[in-house]
């Protein structure tokens, strides 16, 4: 089965995420977190369900009803998704 990790600056996203929007909600935040994080493991069964993007080996992957995207890399040979970024839907990829 494929194995998911969150890379150190999905991690940081995540945090960033929480913190912003805790400052109204803590409950919330931790939902929102949770929320992320549960879609992310979906991928250990269908790491090729996102979409392609502009850099090459990543996908993406709307978060519904939360405005996030996923970015992440699959490793098919070592049967590994990367995740290596969470961003705001209104943000673009740097």
């Amino acid at each position: 089965m494929t194995r998911i990790k969150f890379t150190k600056p999905a991690r940081r996203d995540l945090d960033d995420i929480y913190s912003y929007i805790a400052r109204d909600s803590a409950s919330m935040a931790d939902r929102v977190v949770r929320r992320i994080e549960r879609l992310c493991l979906v991928l250990e069964l269908a790491p090729h369900s996102g979409h392609p993007t502009e850099v090459l080996g990543s996908r993406k992957f709307i978060v519904p009803h939360v405005p996030y995207k996923v970015i992440y890399r699959f490793r098919e040979d070592e049967e590994l998704v990367e995740i290596l970024h969470i961003y705001h839907t209104s943000r673009n990829l740097p």
